[in-house]
Formats: structure tokens, C-alpha cells, sequence
């Protein structure tokens, strides 16, 4: 094999092993990124039951002021 042959090669399997390497990096990302997405969810989902028990709470505490009120 020529030198420049020997240099192709070496070239395409160093290209070849980035883009592997980039291909796991992606695949990594992808997996972060859905555990993100996962973890927002579930905090929109803890958010909307806080609002729930807040509106709760408002009503409770209005009718206790209520009941004071006409004591």
C-alpha cells in the first residue's frame, strides 16, 4: 500500500470513530433530554395539584371566615 493509500484509510477510520463518537454523544443527549421532559411533566403535574389544594384552602378559609363572621 502507498503511503497517501495508508493515509486515506487511517483518515476514514478516524472520521469513522467521530461520528461514532458523535452518534453516542446524540443518543446520550436524547436520553437527557427525556428525563428533562419527564421531570417537567411531572412538575406541571405537582403544580396543578398545588393550584387545586390553594383554590381548596381559599374556600375552606372562606367559610371559616363565615362562620366567625356570624358568631
Amino acid at each position: 500500500m502507498s503511503t497517501s493509500n495508508v493515509s486515506a484509510v487511517s483518515s476514514k477510520q478516524k472520521e469513522a470513530a467521530e461520528l461514532t463518537e458523535e452518534l453516542e454523544s446524540i443518543r446520550a443527549l436524547n436520553a437527557n433530554l427525556q428525563t428533562f421532559l419527564d421531570y417537567l411533566q411531572t412538575f406541571r403535574k405537582n403544580l396543578i395539584e398545588v393550584n387545586n389544594n390553594c383554590k381548596e384552602f381559599h374556600k375552606v378559609n372562606k367559610q371559616w371566615i363565615e362562620t366567625v363572621s356570624n358568631s
